[in-house]
């Protein structure tokens, strides 16, 4: 999905099965610095160092949103997890549609 992150357009992978959104090492903001702190497990078992949380601000066509994101050297994409589908998605079996506003 393409948002526009840190004044960026950049491609979002949308993913029903990671529990938190992940921000890649090449998308960070310039002159951040974090250190390693923790570890996510991947679907295949596979441990994926984190080094930081942050929140990122970034915007859907011109809506604007923010999702807190674990951030790491290990990944170099924008993902968006189920904490950001949590409040941005109607679901349906049939379908997933991106709404605006939180409807719960």
């Amino acid at each position: 999905m393409p948002v526009q992150l840190f004044n960026r357009k950049v491609l979002a992978l949308i993913d029903t099965g990671c529990d938190t959104s992940i921000l890649g090492a090449r998308l960070w903001p310039k002159g951040i610095q974090v250190q390693p702190k923790s570890y996510l497990l991947a679907a295949n078992g596979t441990k994926i160092p984190l080094l930081s949380e942050l929140k990122a601000t970034f915007k859907v066509s011109d809506h604007e949103h923010a999702v807190l994101v674990a951030a790491t050297e290990a990944v170099d994409d924008f993902i968006l997890g189920i904490n950001f589908l949590s409040i941005a998605a109607n679901w349906t079996l049939a379908e997933v549609t991106y709404c605006w506003e939180r409807t719960r």
